[in-house]
């Protein structure tokens, strides 16, 4: 039962009932990550510092030998020194994922019309849309700014996110829909 079985026509499980499930799900999980993104930008400067320094802290005890028994001090001015880098890292994350949602939601509903290209594109673009959105929206949270490098590493991490996407999909789709040229 290999990728022969679907020679000519589409596989089931992208018809009908459970294509609906499919586009639903995508749908759902892209509101829970721009959920997910607007309640951590909603947070004021002392609670978001607070987080990226409690990740701080447990990427430090994983990747620095015997990190617990350092002097509380010297945890501490490590943890801040690697602060600005584990937001930036969040941020693109963040948005990384949003993108692989969009384009996964825009592809459930156009992959028949063979326009791959066009819903990860729409996924990027959305994504760096909402990127604007959340940093205007941070202007409004007491402690926080707009930064346009913010946006700009938003929608680095989103064009990667695709870009995995991308060779995944064009891999993939060859052994699932044989019949589709490239």
């Amino acid at each position: 039962m290999g990728a022969g079985r679907f020679r000519g026509r589409f596989p089931r499980i992208l018809e009908g009932a459970r294509m609906k499930q499919l586009r639903f799900t995508f749908i759902l999980t892209t509101l829970l990550i721009m959920l997910l993104i607007f309640l951590f930008s909603s947070q004021n400067a002392e609670k978001s510092t607070e987080l990226s320094n409690s990740v701080g802290y447990q990427i430090s005890s994983l990747t620095i030998r015997d990190f617990d028994q350092l002097p509380p001090v010297e945890q501490k001015i490590y943890v801040v020194s690697i602060d600005h880098i584990v937001r930036k890292y969040a941020h693109a994350s963040e948005f990384l994922l949003l993108a692989l949602s969009l384009s996964a939601m825009f592809l459930s509903f156009l992959w028949r019309r063979k326009m791959d290209w066009l819903c990860f594109l729409l996924g990027w673009v959305f994504t760096l849309l909402y990127a604007v959105t959340d940093e205007i929206h941070q202007l409004f949270v007491p402690g926080r700014a707009c930064m346009a490098t913010d946006v700009l590493i938003d929608g680095a991490g989103a064009a990667l996110g695709i870009l995995l996407f991308c060779l995944i999909y064009f891999l993939i789709r060859p052994l699932i829909f044989p019949s589709i040229k490239a």
